[in-house]
């Protein structure tokens, strides 16, 4: 278990659950994503942001925060017991995500 991740006030079951499906989830470790904390429909991630996913201009592609959003949405649903998928998702993007950022290397 990810001993990084901060525990807000959910069942220690379901919080070990989660963990333990994220160590296999082959996206957030391609995307180098974290969590960082779980608490009752709340879900906080980190991802560095690795060159190898920006564009030539030295930005994330929207697609990568688009995927990090979409991870997040869908832990904050488990975190309160829930379950479901992304049917729809809009984003209005309002300034760049700089390759080489982020919480962790």
């Amino acid at each position: 278990m990810n001993t990084e991740t901060q525990n807000l006030r959910i069942d220690e079951q379901l919080f070990r659950d989660i963990l333990s499906t994220a160590e296999h989830n082959t996206a957030l470790h391609t995307m180098g994503i974290r969590i960082t904390y779980l608490g009752p429909g709340t879900a906080g991630l980190k991802m560095y942001c690795d060159p190898k996913f920006s564009n030539h201009m030295g930005s994330i592609h929207g697609a990568v925060i688009a995927g990090l959003i979409d991870n997040a949405m869908g832990l904050s649903m488990e975190s309160s017991g829930r379950r479901g998928v992304t049917l729809e998702m809009s984003l209005n993007y309002i300034a760049p995500v700089m390759e080489n950022t982020g919480g962790y290397r």
